[in-house]
């Protein structure tokens, strides 16, 4: 099957943008800028974004940090019912030193979400996260001394899974250069979970060593910005995907009897052909996201890369890789580009139906070299193409980054929130897209959502990995429930399904959903709502969470 990328070229009305006000025209575009209008600070340099429901309420709220230039900085903004968010007092962390890096519920203590904070170059902190909205603060406690193994390196980006299916969750750990020599990354590192604690298993499932390897060595690390999780081969477990730098090969590690085997150059995930041979002659890889565009029932991956003009073919391009599992992946590199760019960089990407039609669409976090670096939305049209719509933000998005997709209000489309870069001299701010589909729409889109919460022993509380499948006349819609990847965004473990092509009648949708490799169930539920979906055994506890305010 070929791919066709096509540019359509849309009638652009110009208006003034007025910081911190709503852009009157919007309204009838896709997105709506409404930062000021919820309540979000409009000169917060933010560039990292975690998302999650932190004092579970049905909404998910959000920790924006500026972790680039000291002294940090990190503020928490609670979700109001989809209606507006409330920002919170932080105590207990040090926000001028300190970044959330990754956070899971359950990992310390079942009551709590568990956060942890990276320092270049010193082990790994953690901390359970107390939520007290009557005072309107968040409390960081720190959790006890030996809960983390004392490990020291130059953390790159780490990512939970649970990777022996035991209901706790696990993570993966990556580094960047070691300073060994020119191209030596350090260590790749997979900390086991129990009750409240983790321990280095690196040695038992085959990571350790790694960087001792020849540079030349497709099994050596790479220095890794971005780490993904996916089940790239349907066997229920969880594939590492580790995006290297430097123009080094990317690695896809598989779990084969609990040792992890790269399989990316079988796969043609390494890099393209032309840098295959040349450990120096691949990407400068920042991104691995996963998702179905193709509606085939496994999940493809893009990578975005950093790519100078100057390097030539020795430097890899952006590229949407299409599963063809077991045979290797079909590697497409032709995406509509800012105009007189000549360069790519991608630091970021993530796939949602942005317009409800049920195919997936792509943001691209196109970063780092204003003015020409922008945000880049593509929309997925028949025939699996892209067109360029990213005038439907109704401004330009400079150096965007820490870019999520998530639906604030509860009304079944996706909104946005971003960061911006501070790099090469752009003044960042942070800025919230909501998602005017449902407004513009005479008849409401038909979607249905699931918000997944196992129940702590046999599936995690943030049950990572866990997937969905509709199946609609010839489709498949398969969505499974991760964190993403890279160091700066984590979004809500969310099953999102627009339900476009459905019977004009169907009041109903069946969900065949997986939660690991052996416990599964079939919901029947109604259309048109979202869904908290709590594992229980052979049956879920579900309750409806959709947005009060418009019910």
């Amino acid at each position: 099957m070929k791919f066709v990328f096509c540019v359509q070229i849309l009638f652009l009305v110009s208006c003034a943008s007025i910081k911190g006000t709503r852009q009157p025209n919007q309204i009838s575009k896709l997105f709506s800028n409404e930062t000021f209008n919820l309540g979000l600070p409009t000169d917060f340099k933010a560039n990292q974004t975690v998302v999650a429901d932190l004092n579970s309420d049905g909404y998910d709220d959000m920790i924006l940090t500026e972790w680039h230039v000291e002294p940090l900085a990190t503020r928490i903004f609670m979700n109001d019912k989809g209606q507006k968010f409330v920002e919170y007092k932080v105590e207990g962390f040090k926000p001028e030193f300190q970044a959330v890096l990754k956070m899971a519920r359950g990992i310390f203590d079942k009551s709590h979400w568990g956060v942890i904070v990276r320092y270049r170059r010193r082990p790994l902190l953690g901390f359970n996260l107390v939520v007290n909205d009557l005072l309107k603060t968040v409390i960081f406690q720190p959790v006890k001394e030996r809960a983390l193994p004392k490990v020291v390196s130059n953390w790159g980006d780490i990512q939970f899974f649970d990777h022996d299916q035991d209901g706790h969750l696990d993570f993966l750990a990556t580094s960047y250069y070691d300073g060994r020599s020119e191209y030596s990354a350090g260590p790749l590192y997979l900390f086991q979970g129990n009750k409240n604690s983790f321990k280095d298993i690196s040695d038992r499932v085959g990571l350790k060593g790694l960087e001792l390897l020849p540079l030349e060595s497709h099994e050596a690390t790479v220095p890794a910005y971005m780490a993904n999780v996916c089940d790239i081969d349907n066997d229920g477990k969880m594939d590492l995907l580790i995006a290297g730098y430097g123009r080094r090969w990317n690695k896809l590690m598989f779990n084969r009897d609990g040792q992890y085997k790269d399989l990316a150059e079988s796969l043609h995930f390494d890099g393209d052909e032309e840098g295959r041979a040349n450990f120096r002659g691949n990407g400068n890889s920042f991104t691995a996201s996963c998702g179905d565009v193709d509606q085939d029932g496994k999940l493809d991956i893009f990578q975005g890369e950093v790519t100078h003009a100057w390097a030539g073919s020795e430097s890899d391009k952006s590229s949407l890789l299409l599963n063809r599992y077991p045979a290797p992946f079909e590697r497409y590199t032709s995406f509509p580009r800012p105009a007189k760019f000549e360069n790519q960089s991608e630091i970021g990407s993530t796939f949602g139906d942005l317009d409800l039609n049920g195919t997936l669409d792509l943001v691209l976090a196109n970063s780092d070299y204003p003015p020409e670096t922008k945000m880049v939305l593509l929309s997925k049209r028949n025939e699996i193409s892209f067109d360029d719509i990213s005038d439907q933000l109704g401004e330009d998005v400079i150096n965007p980054k820490g870019v999520v997709l998530f639906d604030f209000d509860r009304d079944g489309d996706l909104d946005m929130i971003t960061g911006e870069n501070a790099m090469r001299g752009h003044d960042p701010t942070v800025k919230f897209f909501k998602n005017m589909t449902q407004e513009n729409s005479s008849i409401k889109k038909k979607f249905v959502s699931l918000v997944l919460e196992g129940d702590g022993n046999g599936v995690p509380l943030s049950p990572v990995g866990a997937r969905g499948v509709v199946k609609l006349n010839n489709r498949v819609l398969l969505r499974e429930a991760v964190f993403g990847g890279g160091q700066d965004a984590q979004a809500p473990l969310t099953l999102h399904f627009p339900l476009e092509g459905s019977s004009p009648n169907a009041e109903k949708i069946n969900i065949d959903l997986k939660w690991n490799q052996n416990k599964s169930e079939k919901l029947i539920l109604d259309i048109n709502k979202t869904y908290h979906v709590k594992y229980n055994g052979p049956h879920a506890v579900i309750k409806e969470i959709s947005n009060q305010a418009r019910d």
